[in-house]
């Protein structure tokens, strides 16, 4: 989402870059871009030549913007089963045929 597209920006330096790092088109991130200096009410970044610096409201959000992305990911992540100790009640039902088999 809109928070990935300001970490690229910010860790690439450039909107082309950035999009070839998400893999989405140059356009897609322009608007992105656009639609996250609207929310923010601010430039996000001046450019220094042809690469883009953040400004310090830039440099704000995306240290949220890391924090969010780092907890969304470890919330995702698998939890890893380990039978010796999941005190899980575990109730298995079959026919009298079967348990007879």
């Amino acid at each position: 989402g809109l928070l990935n597209v300001l970490v690229a920006i910010v860790d690439t330096g450039f909107v082309s870059a950035a999009a070839s790092r998400l893999s989405l088109s140059q356009p897609a991130v322009s608007h992105a871009l656009k639609r996250l200096r609207e929310i923010s009410q601010d430039p996000l970044f001046t450019r220094n030549g042809r690469q883009m610096m953040p400004t310090a409201t830039a440099q704000h959000l995306v240290g949220e913007a890391r924090d969010i992305m780092d907890r969304g990911s470890r919330l995702l992540k698998p939890q890893v089963f380990d039978p010796a100790t999941d005190i899980t009640t575990w109730r298995i039902a079959a026919s009298e045929y079967a348990l007879t088999a």
